[in-house]
């Protein structure tokens, strides 16, 4: 809100991926509730081609829009990659969701290192988040990497409401 105007609402998506002279790609996170439409919303971006972690998202994604389908953190790597490293004309790549993602990188840690949770993995105290860390910041350099071509990025996160129940003030979430 610079100098106290109202933030803009955005209400097209078409509307954050106006033409200009900026050559750089956006990295958009997209939150919101299961069924709120992130997928949706993500797939009217140019030219999109989705990493779909989550199959949830599969139904609401039209079958004109590319996707990639990993069943392991690799997998999700080698498509980062080669979106990265090879020619292609996406305007848009989408992570969707971060949380499956993020889910296929602990699974990977712990049988990568033969652990039964990432607690233990690298010898335990917090050594596994780090390296957990360490792997999602290689996701975030891909991203800005390609953004720096001008091919925007999203990552979808999928996030739960709950009720608060207050006496003092009407439940809110």
């Amino acid at each position: 809100k610079p100098n106290g105007a109202p933030a803009p609402v955005i209400a097209d998506p078409a509307d954050l991926f106006r033409d200009g002279d900026e050559k750089r790609g956006y990295f958009i996170s997209l939150a919101g509730p299961e069924k709120y439409g992130k997928t949706t919303f993500s797939s009217a971006a140019p030219n999109p081609c989705f990493i779909m972690a989550d199959r949830g998202g599969l139904k609401s994604l039209p079958r004109t829009i590319k996707r990639v389908v990993p069943d392991s953190w690799p997998a999700i790597m080698a498509a980062l990659a080669t979106l990265r490293d090879k020619p292609h004309d996406f305007g848009t790549v989408v992570l969707d969701t971060t949380f499956k993602a993020e889910s296929m990188l602990i699974r990977h840690l712990v049988e990568k290192d033969k652990k039964a949770s990432l607690r233990q993995v690298a010898g335990g105290y917090g050594a596994g988040n780090e390296i957990l860390e360490g792997e999602i910041n290689k996701v975030i350099d891909v991203f800005f990497t390609l953004n720096e071509r001008g091919i925007h990025t999203i990552a979808i996160s999928q996030i739960e409401t709950k009720t608060e129940k207050d006496a003092a003030v009407d439940d809110y979430e």
